[in-house]
């Protein structure tokens, strides 16, 4: 089958270039009278501008850089045009023009076929910082923060599965989609028959207990929904009916029903839950104040 493939991707499937030396970039750093950063793409020009430029020209501040520039080969590519440009010149000639990615790598296109990784990017970081150019630290800052919640998100998580589950927990986190992974989680929760009150409200809470999303949630957490999936919904709706449900379990059970496809050929059955439990679930969403949620679920229910 014919595959869409943008030109960079090609070009770099395509190449024949070596991976990232060390001797490469010190090599042009030591003969550049010049390395200046510039020619931000899009996701930096919003935040620095669209002409910005900073020049480091004494032979003290470029060999200071070379010493910071300490790379190894990624083995990968990225898939962005990166932030900005680093340009190492000698007079008017320019001798290498290398992209900057993320604060973490960078990509030489014209010398090395997949990216190379830095090394202590950290240090890279502040050393541009105290020139003048943030952006690199408050990259790395943002993409830390992002890396602590999502840690801390699957933490909450495996410390919410249910007990019976236990024995799927070594792997739950690296769950990718794995439909024979929830057949046998099923046969667990279930025991081989139809899952107790007790079975569906312990999956709502867990369902209930992700990092706060309903999209873009690791995947990870599929797993909790595609066990619920499989409880039968006149069951599902009568354990909604009449349990008592805490605000975990609400959460979970409106993250069920307010999917964008759970619905999908069978709206019929919707009849099932009636209005009481609907407009339940739109009260817990609507008193958490969180407008996408409350969206989703009621676009569901159209």
């Amino acid at each position: 089958m014919p595959m869409l493939m943008d030109a960079t991707t090609r070009a770099f499937l395509a190449s024949t270039l070596p991976p990232p030396q060390q001797s490469d970039l010190d090599e042009v750093l030591d003969a550049a009278s010049e390395v200046r950063f510039c020619h931000p793409t899009p996701s930096a020009r919003a935040v620095l501008g669209d002409g910005f430029s900073l020049s480091l020209t004494s032979p003290e501040a470029i060999q200071a850089l070379r010493q910071v520039l300490r790379v190894s080969d990624s083995g990968a590519h990225c898939m962005c045009f990166g932030d900005l440009s680093m340009e190492c010149r000698r007079g008017e000639t320019l001798l290498a023009s290398i992209s900057l990615h993320h604060g973490a790598s960078m990509r030489w296109a014209e010398r090395w076929k997949t990216d190379a990784l830095f090394i202590e990017p950290r240090k890279v970081a502040v050393f541009l910082e105290d020139r003048g150019l943030a952006y690199f630290r408050q990259r790395l800052d943002i993409d830390e923060a992002r890396r602590r919640d999502y840690h801390q998100a699957a933490d909450r998580w495996q410390q919410a599965m249910p007990p019976f589950l236990r024995p799927f927990e070594e792997g739950v986190t690296q769950f990718v989609g794995s439909h024979e992974y929830i057949d046998e989680a099923w046969v667990v929760a279930s025991g081989g028959t139809s899952a107790s009150t007790e079975t569906i409200l312990a999956l709502l809470h867990w369902n209930g207990s992700g990092n706060g999303q309903w999209s873009g949630f690791p995947a990870h957490e599929v797993v909790a929904e595609g066990l619920l999936r499989r409880v039968p919904l006149q069951v599902l709706a009568q354990v909604l009916a009449t349990a008592a449900l805490t605000p975990a379990q609400l959460d979970g059970a409106a993250r069920l029903l307010g999917g964008w496809d759970f619905w999908k050929g069978r709206k019929d059955e919707r009849g099932l839950f009636g209005e009481a439990i609907r407009d339940r679930l739109r009260a817990h969403l609507d008193g958490e104040k969180d407008r996408d949620k409350l969206q989703r679920f009621s676009s569901a229910w159209r």
